[in-house]
């Protein structure tokens, strides 16, 4: 046996180890003999000293900000540093580069440990304890050595750097740890992340993937250091998402596609083939930088400790659930539901019959079974399981998951697919409780699932989470979403189960749905004319579903502007329900509401006031006066009050609603938060804007968690129009540019909503003088409206009647008249001579015949208008009353003072009243009676009501608003 003693080498000095007095040899059996060797000449010690190898920095390395910052926070108060992290994300080239540093800043002594075995650490600290030549050094004992070693850390002035690299059990290393010095640094770098590595003045920083740019940096910077740079194509982005950002993986990729000369585009083509595997798409000669490991099998490298500490049978499947997931993250309350727990139960119980050597449980799995699994991944680096997020609990890194993926046999996917579908349907929240936030996270995990699925969910009738997953995208409002969603699933279940199934018939049905809230009401319409002729050969004239779309069917009729014919259907739908139910079914109740909406759009008022206030009756017989439907029921009769001038009832009603759907679902659910918006519109039109910019600002303020796009826009939409009537101009132009990018960018340019604003922001133009902007507007929402309505849909009426307006407010009178009379023409044909719309429409025109001269005209069309109106509408509407005071104006400007006057009278009598004293049409009436007074001599009273109307217009709209400033001088004067 020879002794380990120093080596010399040609120079003289010494390598590794140190000599220290006399050698002991073994002769033989129970003798000793003791050889006196010369004393040896140590060489004095050098600095600085390094012991073991860092680890060269990759080509293109990117260091990463903000976990550097951690480092030298940390440092500055000399605590060890603990970087923690999947595989693959950097870790040891972060320490690697924190190392160099150290180098280049001339750090006395740089110790660089390989920390998977416990005793190379050991070992490395006996080896610089001798080439220190501390005293007491052995060079017998290593842990003696060790131990010495890190005593002198403790103690020297000496700079230092001690990196423990890829620590894989924190316990054995505990004793080993180097000691805190004010002259000394530890780094370390694990994928653990026990609890144990957050103790003794250590800080843990948490390593990820790169971010978008600093993965899109890196992969510029590496090819274009490789001269291949020509490889970077449009599908940069999409390569580096798919790759997960992952630091190890971009590596690998990039040298692959140096070697291969692939582009960007070819190389994501060839990942996202299910059929091409890891290990050649991330070959191990692609590792070009040294990091040592197949890219597979190193993401998975902690998987065997992993099922070494679990529950028998539950660490694989668990993990393939976890991949088959997205990767940003799901909730933990998934792992509680009966779907994953009767699965897990079922696979063990399984594996348990094949393999007599598992352990048997003597319990049933139980919920904390599978989150003590996801715990032992989240330690052992594979997975991060933060309970503080509880709506993505549990992520893992996309590549992580690829590798997990491809250890699943075809045999067990089928299983593994229909549990998570099955567990992310039972943990889907009720629409009346809907939690937009989660509901987002929970349709990215049905699309992970659906995609890794393939056609395995339609093996029965299509998984009913995909159908669940659409409808939540139309109760969030992401109706272009709903459309792609939906149009997917009714081409895969016609492919799977044939045009006539009833899945296929159910996707037809919600993708002609989403067609309608999209505002493409054609699209709608024959897909529901489609869908109810399958329904009637697949179910019969009187089965639910066929009522169902011809119901609907009735409600796109009405959107097209085809009242006739939806009021024919649903009559046809309503009477067929009661005969079929009764009175006591929800659906006829519905029914019944649905024929109620369409008379309002039809302008029969009072018959849709009856239908619904019997609605409601049923409803609370029904349901109970304290069930949710009956807010939006009572929401509903309010807007038909407000269409039949019954202002203060709907206001009324309205109020109350709000009250109690606060006090049934709390200030910011999605319901409330309708009912808000909506009496936010009510204070609008009916003159009291301040309200409703307080209603609507509280809306915007309310957390993103339950806003949706829809509501927010709504919102701001209802705060540009206030803003606009309140004279604010400039700042409802700025806002009303806002929602238009967003609407365009959300629903699309045709959208209804989108014109809606469009309308918005020509008249706010109008008002700050931008006149040809304004017209081109209004041009655009006719041409628009025209294309994707139809010439004869109310909404394309009302653009062409806007239109009329702004070019008579532009003086081209002839050309508005023109429109004007085209437009009553063709409105009269579908909605009647009688229609509130059509009435108003003649109103108008008079005013544009008393613009070019034509007076009796004039007041003969605003003479029957006023006659029909009274008629249709009640003399106390608010239509009515402009009608009076319109008549009053044109009696003026024909000099019939005497007629002009008591009907302005009358007016400002019955809006006071109904109205009340401060609303616009109000002051409007009050100040053209102001004026007739003034024509017709009598200035004390012409005065009287101007100093009246000046005190309302400083009180409801502000002493600045342009109006105000107007009466200022109409006064002076």
């Amino acid at each position: 046996m020879t002794s380990d003693f120093a080596t010399f080498v040609a120079d003289g000095t010494l390598r590794d180890s140190v000599f220290h007095g006399p050698a002991v040899f073994q002769t033989g059996a129970g003798s000793t003999q003791h050889v006196h060797l010369p004393p040896t000449v140590q060489q004095p010690v050098v600095w600085p000293q390094q012991l073991g190898t860092v680890p060269e920095v990759a080509t293109a390395f990117h260091a990463r900000a903000d976990v550097r910052a951690q480092v030298d926070l940390a440092w500055s108060s000399c605590k060890a540093v603990v970087l923690t992290g999947g595989g693959g994300v950097g870790k040891t080239q972060l320490a690697a580069d924190c190392a160099h540093q150290a180098r280049a800043e001339n750090i006395q002594l740089l110790v660089w440990a390989d920390a998977r075995e416990t005793r190379s650490i050991i070992e490395l600290y006996g080896r610089a304890c001798q080439r220190l030549q501390l005293p007491g050094t052995t060079a017998q004992d290593a842990e003696s050595d060790a131990r010495l070693f890190l005593e002198w850390l403790a103690i020297t002035d000496k700079t230092w750097l001690v990196v423990l690299d890829d620590i894989t059990d924190p316990h054995q290393l505990a004793p080993w740890w180097p000691p805190s010095s004010s002259s000394g640094r530890v780094l370390a770098t694990t994928r653990r992340r026990d609890a144990l590595l957050h103790g003794s003045g250590r800080v843990m920083a948490v390593v990820d993937a790169y971010t978008p740019e600093e993965a899109s940096a890196f992969l510029h910077d590496r090819l274009t250091h490789a001269s291949a740079a020509y490889l970077i194509d449009d599908q940069a982005d999409a390569l580096i998402a798919t790759l997960g950002q992952l630091p190890l993986a971009m590596a690998h990729a990039t040298a692959y596609m140096i070697s291969e000369d692939v582009s960007c585009a070819h190389y994501l083509q060839r990942y996202t083939d299910k059929r091409t595997r890891l290990h050649s798409l991330l070959p191990h000669r692609a590792d070009t930088e040294g990091y040592g490991q197949d890219v597979a099998a190193g993401l998975l490298l902690n998987l065997e400790a992993v099922r070494a500490h679990a529950p028998a049978g539950l660490t694989d499947p668990i993990l393939h659930i976890v991949s088959l997931l997205d990767p940003v993250g799901h909730p933990g309350s998934l792992w509680s539901t009966a779907a994953i727990i009767d699965y897990l139960t079922h696979h063990r119980a399984m594996q348990q019959a094949g393999s007599p050597s598992v352990d048997r449980p003597k319990d049933g799995l139980t919920a904390e079974q599978t989150h003590v699994v996801l715990r032992l991944l989240h330690r052992y680096g594979l997975i991060v399981y933060n309970t503080y997020d509880e709506y993505r609990t549990v992520r893992i890194n996309a590549l992580t998951a690829r590798a997990a993926r491809e250890t699943i046999t075809d045999i067990e996917l089928d299983g593994l697919v229909t549990a998570a579908a099955d567990a992310l349907q039972q943990i889907w929240p009720d629409r009346d409780h809907i939690n937009f936030s989660l509901t987002a996270v929970l349709r990215a995990n049905t699309d992970c699932v659906q995609h890794h699925a393939g056609d395995l969910l339609w093996s029965t009738d299509g998984h009913p989470v995909l159908y669940t997953a659409g409808v939540s995208l139309l109760d969030a409002g992401l109706y272009a979403d709903a459309i792609t969603h939906f149009s997917h699933l009714a081409q895969t279940a016609e492919r799977s189960l044939g045009h006539t199934h009833v899945a296929t018939l159910a996707a037809h049905n919600r993708l002609a749905l989403a067609y309608g809230r999209m505002g493409r009401t054609a699209e709608a319409i024959s897909l529901q004319e489609q869908s109810l002729e399958v329904s009637e050969q697949l179910h019969g004239m009187d089965h639910a579903e066929t009522l169902t779309a011809r119901n609907n069917l009735a409600v796109y009729y009405g959107d097209a502007g085809r009242i006739d014919e939806a009021i024919v259907l649903q009559e046809r739908v309503f009477a067929d329900c009661e005969r079929l139910w009764g009175d006591d079914q929800i659906s006829v109740l519905a029914a019944r509401h649905n024929l109620g909406t369409l008379y309002g759009q039809a302008g029969r008022f009072k018959e849709a006031i009856v239908l619904q206030e019997r609605h409601i009756a049923d409803e609370e017989r029904l349901l109970g006066a304290e069930h949710p439907g009956l807010l939006t029921s009572r929401h509903n009769l309010a807007c038909f009050y407000f269409q039949a001038g019954q202002i203060n009832e709907a206001i009324s009603l309205q109020e109350q609603t709000l009250r109690a759907s606060e006090g049934l679902f709390g200030p910011d659910h999605p319901s409330t938060l309708t009912f808000r918006n909506n009496l936010a519109v009510s204070y609008e039109k009916a003159g009291r804007p301040t309200e409703a910019i307080t209603l609507a600002e509280r809306v915007l303020q309310v957390s993103g968690q339950r806003l949706t796009p829809d509501h927010s826009l709504a919102a701001r939409h209802i705060l540009a129009a206030c803003y606009e009537q309140q004279g604010l101009t400039h700042k409802a132009i700025n806002l009303a540019q806002e929602i238009l990018e967003t609407r365009e960018h959300l629903s699309g340019r045709d959208h209804p909503d989108t014109l809606a604003i469009l309308s918005l922001l020509a008249i706010a133009y109008w008002k700050v003088g931008r006149t040809s902007e304004a017209i081109s507007l209004q041009e655009q929402i006719l041409a628009s409206r025209e294309q994707s309505l139809g010439g004869d849909h109310p909404h394309t009426l009302l653009a062409r009647h806007n239109l009329a307006a702004s070019y008579e407010q532009a003086g081209r009178l002839d050309e508005a008249i023109t429109l004007q009379e085209q437009l009553i023409e063709v409105s009269e044909r579908l909605l009647g001579p009688h229609h509130p719309d059509v009435l108003t429409m003649n109103g108008n025109l008079s005013l544009f015949y008393q613009g070019v001269g034509r007076l009796d005209d004039a007041v003969a069309l605003q003479e029957q208008v006023l006659e029909l109106s009274e008629r249709v509408l009640g003399p106390h509407h608010p239509n009515v009353l402009m009608d009076q005071n319109n008549l009053a104006f044109l009696y003026g400007e024909s000099g019939r003072l005497n007629d002009a006057i008591p009907l302005q009278e009358q007016a400002l009598d019955s809006s006071q009243r109904v109205q009340g004293h401060d609303h616009p049409d109000t002051l409007v009436i009050r100040h053209n009676l102001a004026l007739s007074y003034g024509e017709a001599g009598y200035i004390k009273k012409s005065i009287a009501l101007q100093a009246e109307i000046l005190k309302a217009s400083k009180r409801v709209l502000g002493p600045q608003h342009p109006d105000t400033l107007e009466r200022v001088t109409a006064l002076e004067q």
